[in-house]
């Protein structure tokens, strides 16, 4: 895998902010989240589909604030990229993300994201008060704000700008869980930090706060940025990129892969990363870090039919083990007698012959290093 690994053209800012407030930051998955790398390895972990709707809507988002999505009619523009994603997938022989595009759900989900979206480009459109650049207008308030920096290799997408005769303040809205033991996630407030050093480096305004809101709207964590962390900010960024990149065009895959525990755990490249593959089946990790074991696929039942579920037994080290798996979680091209690679499971606490999957992604697939 690494010896077609391309140096980034671009690094997101959500992605480059876990890497600087992780203590043993795995520089590999920063390197497949980043064009053109994303869209060469798109083989990821099943349960992904949430994911596919970010992705379409932010890329959406970046061409409008650029000037460059032309198509009028974007619930269509926003269908057929869905489809054509989806399409992908099915020529890599693993369509494992799941989206019904007739579904009311997805119907009301189409409508809401093109709503945001129109509503952007026509604010670009009438706002008389934007400043003005090469490619047209350019949003400095309100919501989705565009922001970039290094010469466009690292963007960003701001969810709030408020502003205010003293100075703005940035937002970020999260949905998931915001605090810790040790309080707001560290990465939170670097991407916040980061955010506000890039805004003010465009030369938009002075950056008087950060806040943090919950899915509810309630503000969790403000902060008032200081200059120079602000400055230290973009050094690190640039230290960080160039690390990258000079890693990258050596291959070093040693000093890019940092496969553990933590770092495996809710990454979608773990099923093809053989860092992943050749390390962790032999590591046991607490919960809720999920497991890789490496096993020999023994029988496949199916109990109940038209459950969707699949019954295997698998020996491991001259024990065996029974596991449930999503049907179309199980590679197709698995066969009895095959060495499997079993992703995302748990041992269970009551049957010591029983591995339990992880809900909302796991999978099975055929060893092939």
């Amino acid at each position: 895998m690494i010896d077609s690994l391309k140096v980034p053209n671009r690094y997101f800012v959500t992605t480059l902010s876990s890497a600087l407030t992780s203590e043993n930051p795995c520089l590999l998955r920063v390197v497949l989240d980043s064009p053109p790398n994303r869209d060469t390895f798109s083989i990821q972990m099943p349960g992904h589909a949430k994911a596919i709707w970010g992705s379409v809507f932010h890329s959406m988002t970046e061409e409008i604030h650029s000037g460059r999505l032309m198509e009028e009619d974007l619930e269509s523009t926003m269908r057929i990229r869905i489809e054509e994603r989806l399409a992908k997938e099915e020529e890599l022989g693993m369509p494992w993300a799941t989206i019904d595009l007739q579904s009311t759900l997805s119907i009301f989900e189409i409508k809401r994201r093109c709503r945001r979206l129109e509503n952007l480009r026509s604010e670009l459109k009438t706002n008389k008060s934007l400043p003005s650049n090469s490619s047209g207008r350019v949003k400095t308030t309100g919501r989705e704000v565009f922001v970039s920096g290094f010469e466009g290799r690292l963007t960003g997408l701001i969810d709030e700008v408020e502003s205010s005769s003293s100075g703005v303040t940035i937002i970020d809205d999260k949905t998931g869980k915001i605090l810790t033991e040790d309080g707001v996630k560290p990465s939170y407030i670097k991407q916040l930090t980061i955010y506000a050093a890039l805004y003010q480096e465009l030369g938009y305004a002075d950056v008087k706060s950060i806040v943090l809101r919950d899915k509810s709207g309630s503000e969790i964590f403000s902060k008032t940025p200081k200059q120079i962390e602000l400055t230290q900010t973009i050094s690190e960024l640039m230290e960080l990129m160039n690390n990258i990149d000079y890693l990258v065009e050596l291959k070093d895959i040693e000093k890019l892969a940092k496969p553990s525990c933590a770092n495996c755990s809710l990454c979608p490249h773990r099923i093809v990363c053989n860092s992943h593959l050749e390390k962790m089946h032999s590591q046991r990790c607490e919960y809720p870090h999920p497991n890789l074991f490496l096993g020999t696929l023994v029988g496949i039942f199916n109990p109940r039919a038209n459950t969707g579920k699949l019954k295997l037994t698998i020996r491991i080290d001259d024990n065996l083990f029974h596991a449930n798996v999503n049907e179309t979680w199980l590679s197709s091209d698995v066969e009895i007698d095959d060495e499997i690679f079993i992703h995302a499971y748990y041992l269970d606490t009551k049957s010591e012959s029983l591995l339990r999957p992880r809900k909302h992604s796991h999978a099975v697939t055929k060893r092939t290093l």
